[in-house]
């Protein structure tokens, strides 16, 4: 979390996370984006978020053996939130080390799904 004149901003990038059951899920991300976020039993898979919502989510570099995390976000996504979950996933491709993250949870997005 970071104040920025007088607001508080927050980022994160989450595995497995279950934003407070399904009747609250719209209000943690877009409801075009809800169908993408999470699978067909209604779990979220790797969920980025920015102040308080889901905007995206996370999968690791299946390819390099460093196994980066990669942000899967809507292009439009603003700059400070872009720029603050490309800084969460730099410091979680560091703190995971090359170790691979298995979720049993893929999103639609996670397999490749575009958002809306």
């Amino acid at each position: 979390m970071r104040s920025t004149g007088g607001s508080t901003t927050s980022s994160a990038l989450c595995s497995r996370s279950f934003p407070t059951g399904r009747p609250a899920r719209p209000a943690r991300s877009a409801p075009a984006d809800t169908p993408f976020l999470f699978d067909s039993n209604g779990n979220a898979g790797n969920t980025a978020w920015w102040n308080g919502r889901i905007v995206g989510s996370w999968v690791q570099d299946g390819q390099d053996p460093a196994a980066p995390v990669l942000l899967l976000v809507p292009d439009d996504l603003a700059r400070d939130a872009r720029s603050a979950l490309e800084q969460q996933a730099e410091r979680l491709t560091a703190w995971l080390d090359g170790v691979r993250i298995t979720n049993v949870y893929a999103s639609p997005q996670m397999r490749g799904a575009r958002l809306p």
